[in-house]
């Protein structure tokens, strides 16, 4: 999986991408620096993923496979309009 992917599964969850459709690149470059900011806040609170700063979309999502569901949904959470 890349994280463009995740980022295009969690903008589906919203309901803002069909299953079939990509992210623009401006909806992936912000779904990439929510991303960041979201892993990075975790890890301040002590949820560590050992995750490291991602630049691009199209790079392999560098997440354990178990912690993917949970990423996906509070991205979809981040990004969505709450």
């Amino acid at each position: 999986m890349t994280n463009g992917e995740l980022i295009r599964d969690a903008l589906g969850m919203l309901g803002i991408l069909a299953e079939s459709e990509t992210p623009t690149a401006d909806q992936s470059a912000h779904g990439l620096r929510v991303l960041n900011d979201l892993l990075f806040d975790w890890a301040n609170r002590g949820v560590d993923m050992q995750w490291a700063a991602q630049s691009s979309a199209t790079a392999t999502l560098p997440l354990n496979e178990r912690d993917v569901q949970a990423v996906r949904s509070a991205l979809a959470v981040a990004l969505g309009p709450f």
